[in-house]
């Protein structure tokens, strides 16, 4: 499997390639708005920060979760340490069942602890509380991508020069690592906007 697509209910990603993610050196390698460094640069659960908005009622979506070949990126950001099947889990991030997120995540098979066996049996509950209710869970690598209209399609979302921010992390945790990717869907800039209000 290559970058050019990922495809999910209504969602359409391609051209993740490994071009398109830049590691946070420091902000100057964004221009990252003030009400976005929150989102983008926090170390804590974006899921908690979702329901820190106020009139929000956080859900998961589980989409799938299956083993398969991660894409090109993935691996390069694993330092192509990671061959064959890995356990993914996509979702969607939902405030009253309107996607606001979604989330990727990848977890090799070859770790011996087997972690992946925790996150799949995860279903519709979030991965934040189970990570970062772990001691052990160290977040590093964290890259940004601003995903432009011709990286992605949203079904119902008429072409224009819209654009999402993403991000994506590795977390250690003991001698295993996952790799967590989050794009920000326009439903959720609505949903900041009224709560900023």
């Amino acid at each position: 499997m290559n970058d050019q697509l990922v495809s999910l209910q209504g969602v359409c990603f391609n051209k993740l390639s490994a071009k398109c993610w830049y590691a946070i050196i420091d902000e100057a390698n964004f221009f990252i708005s003030k009400e976005w460094r929150f989102w983008l640069l926090s170390n804590g659960s974006l899921t908690k920060q979702l329901r820190s908005l106020g009139n929000t009622d956080i859900s998961i979506k589980l989409l799938s979760q299956k083993y398969q070949r991660p894409l090109l990126s993935e691996r390069r950001a694993f330092r192509n340490s990671v061959y064959g099947a890995s356990f993914v889990r996509e979702v969607f991030l939902c405030d009253a069942h309107l996607p606001i997120v979604f989330a990727r995540t990848v977890c090799p098979r070859h770790y011996r602890n087997g972690i992946w066996r925790e996150i799949q049996q995860l279903g519709d509950r979030s991965l934040g509380d189970w990570l970062f209710g772990n001691q052990y869970a160290v977040r590093t690598n964290v890259e940004l991508a601003r995903l432009s209209s011709n990286c992605f399609y949203l079904k119902g979302q008429p072409p224009g020069e819209l654009s999402l921010w993403g991000r994506r992390s590795t977390f250690n945790i003991r001698n295993s690592s996952i790799l967590v990717t989050e794009v920000f869907l326009p439903n959720f800039e609505v949903i900041k906007s009224q709560a900023n209000k």
